[in-house]
């Protein structure tokens, strides 16, 4: 072979080695940023499953609050409407007084249930159910007090001596307008301890949907942050 044709020779193998050696760098270099852009995306999905996922502790809690705060706002009303059936009884002349101890007995049932739940429940807003248990002990207590009296008037014998008071027997009216006044006093109390409630009830509402848009617009970012991340080291690979 003439030496100017293996010198051609030698030089396309020095050729084709470089091209080799320069593929293979090129072929390691396109695995790393492969490996990169792999690891970006799984990183970015995780994110965006994880977002709901610890928003979801807040959602459950404030939808238990709000729950909790339905629960307490049904024994309010049921107080209440007991309580409204007693005012109803005062305001009748011909009324007595077992109708009202019927009335005040349901009506001291609801209150003794709404503070039961009350100390059985972990406190989650303190400084609301302080209040909640203060206004609902004032109650109880001017309802226990009218009951307890309305109760010794059913024993009470009458003015001759010869029987106990009956049924058919109407409240005196100045005792009737004192019990007016305090039952009056006591429905007070009960709507806007039910305002209240309603209003806490509202206020989870709200918290729950803040939480829940908070929640989408994280993972929405997120998202747009990963899919963003991927193209630019797409196309980082073929420059």
């Amino acid at each position: 072979m003439p030496p100017r044709r293996v010198g051609r020779v030698l030089c396309k193998l020095c050729t084709l080695s470089g091209g080799g050696r320069a593929v293979y760098h090129w072929s390691m270099s396109l695995a790393r940023r492969l490996t990169w852009t792999i690891a970006a995306l799984t990183t970015g999905l995780l994110l965006v499953a994880l977002t709901p996922l610890g928003a979801m502790r807040g959602i459950r809690l404030a939808v238990h609050l709000a729950y909790d705060e339905y629960l307490e706002l049904r024994m309010v009303d049921a107080t209440a409407m007991y309580v409204e059936a007693a005012r109803a009884v005062l305001h009748t002349p011909s009324s007595g007084y077992p109708e009202l101890v019927e009335e005040l007995t349901a009506a001291q049932r609801e209150i003794h249930r709404f503070l039961d739940y009350q100390v059985t429940q972990p406190p989650e807003a303190p400084e609301h159910e302080r209040t909640e248990l203060t206004i609902a002990n004032h109650s109880r207590g001017v309802i226990a007090g009218i009951l307890v009296e309305a109760q010794a008037a059913l024993r009470r014998p009458r003015d001759d001596g010869r029987a106990e008071a009956g049924p058919n027997d109407p409240i005196p009216p100045a005792i009737r307008a004192d019990m007016q006044a305090r039952i009056q006093s006591v429905l007070d109390d009960l709507h806007g301890l039910s305002d209240q409630t309603a209003h806490e009830i509202t206020d989870s509402h709200d918290r729950v949907f803040q939480r829940i848009r908070r929640a989408m617009l994280v993972s929405g970012c997120l998202a747009l942050a990963t899919l963003a991340g991927v193209v630019v080291l797409s196309l980082i690979q073929y420059r």
